[in-house]
């Protein structure tokens, strides 16, 4: 093959295109992320901000607007004023005492109390919270779990 054959030969002319074309993607998609990343990065400082602040307690707090509704008591105050008595009374101030107990018939099978554990066990949980006490429920069952499964009953 002679110089002037290759020079006017055409082959290989469709790779250089997609290299081109390629390039041109991946160009774009790095602009197309320095544009989006401030976005993002201001989006997940908000929700960083938010969960923050949050307060986990108020989801036991049925009345201002709470993730929960109470399945026996009548008032949110009823079902602390009960956990009060009963963790000052029986329980010595032992919060995690009460909570394993409440945790346990709250989630035990059969149990006609189911309603009124679970109320029990979200009125514990927020005392606990209020007092600053940390709780070990570390392999139980999350709230959420045992409130579903006691709304229905």
């Amino acid at each position: 093959m002679d110089f002037k054959t290759f020079v006017a030969s055409e082959n290989g002319a469709v790779t250089v295109d997609w290299v081109v074309l390629t390039a041109a993607i991946v160009g774009l998609g790095l602009a197309t992320m320095a544009v989006v990343s401030g976005g993002v990065e201001d989006l997940s400082g908000d929700i960083d901000t938010q969960l923050v602040s949050m307060d986990i307690g108020s989801m036991y707090d049925w009345t201002d607007g709470g993730v929960f509704g109470l399945l026996h008591f009548d008032t949110e105050q009823e079902a602390a004023d009960h956990v009060e008595d009963v963790l000052a009374n029986l329980y010595g101030g032992n919060h995690q005492d009460y909570y394993e107990a409440a945790y346990h018939f709250a989630t035990l099978e059969g149990n006609g109390n189911a309603q009124y554990e679970t109320d029990v066990l979200a009125a514990v949980m927020a005392q606990a919270e209020a007092d600053g006490v940390t709780l070990d429920t570390e392999g139980d069952m999350t709230f959420e779990e045992i409130y579903a499964m006691n709304a229905e009953s």
